[in-house]
């Protein structure tokens, strides 16, 4: 059947409720729990509000154009994604990277505590990985380049890197923020591997435009486009700046309040993926890319 979106909810929520292994840690778990009530949302939460349309798109694209990968790579996702598929494919080998070390323990914990053998959690930077070319049959990358430095083609080379590692006939799976206008926004502080200085803003995520997807996605990563769609965020604003998001997902608070009604609000406020011209407010780009044999 392949992995599904319910496998990544019961293995997230699996991590999230992990119980400490000593006794003292347990006991401080629970007066945590009892000071903090609101952490048990949390454990129940383990997919954002967006990423329930982004984890939909890539499973349902992985059962459908790679149901039988033997080696995959993925690049720097929210990391329930690696964990699911090292669980939906316990014969594959699955390597999960990121450019942040905090985030590559963090999911080498989760496996370790899930049992998952075949998953080897990396430090790489996307833009010049060591793999050798043609060493996987499937590379996914949920809402990642998008947050590649600099503003202006800073995604170019993972692209290519995306690109140079798949194997002939390979698979890559993509999903990045878009909007019919490019834009960029920036935030305070320090960003991902970025340190900023007190005060300072700088780049955060890039919003792509066709032209710019095309150009510094699919073109730069040698692939060829199998399936391009769009997820709509219907019912809000019309400023592509503005999102729902904003207003449910930003926060521990919001979390906390909207957390259990992500799953039906992730339904109501964001589409399906569906061609662009059925778009009135685009905000998702959903790729599937395949190297040619």
């Amino acid at each position: 059947m392949g992995p599904t979106l319910w496998d990544s909810y019961r293995l997230g929520v699996r991590v999230g409720s992990r119980w400490p292994r000593t006794l003292r840690e347990k006991a401080r778990r629970v007066a945590g729990l009892a000071k903090y009530p609101p952490n048990l949302i949390y454990w129940l939460t383990p997919i954002d509000y967006v990423r329930f349309r982004e984890f939909e798109f890539a499973l349902a694209a992985v059962r459908e154009h790679a149901p039988s990968p033997r080696r995959i790579l993925d690049v720097s996702s929210p990391k329930l994604l690696p964990l699911t598929l090292a669980h939906a494919f316990p014969g594959a080998e699955v390597r999960s990277t990121d450019i942040v070390d905090e985030e590559v323990r963090q999911v080498k914990a989760a496996a370790e505590h899930l049992g998952l053998q075949n998953l080897v959690p990396e430090v790489k930077d996307a833009r010049a990985m060591d793999y050798a070319d043609g060493s996987f049959d499937l590379v996914t990358s949920v809402s990642v380049f998008e947050h590649i430095a600099p503003e202006r083609g800073g995604e170019v080379p993972a692209a290519r890197e995306v690109g140079r590692v798949l194997a002939p006939g390979g698979v890559a799976v993509i999903t990045v923020p878009f909007s019919h206008e490019y834009f960029a926004e920036y935030r305070a502080g320090s960003v991902y591997e970025r340190e900023a200085g007190a005060e300072e803003s700088i780049f955060f995520q890039r919003f792509y435009d066709l032209e710019t997807l095309r150009r510094d996605v699919v073109q730069a990563s040698g692939l060829e486009e199998v399936s391009l769609r769009f997820v709509e965020e219907r019912f809000f604003s019309k400023d592509p700046h503005t999102r729902m998001a904003h207003y449910v997902n930003s926060t521990g608070r919001q979390k906390t309040f909207f957390g259990p009604w992500f799953y039906p609000l992730s339904r109501i406020f964001l589409s399906a993926p569906k061609p662009l011209d059925e778009c009135k407010k685009p905000y998702l780009a959903c790729l599937v890319l395949r190297k040619p044999v």
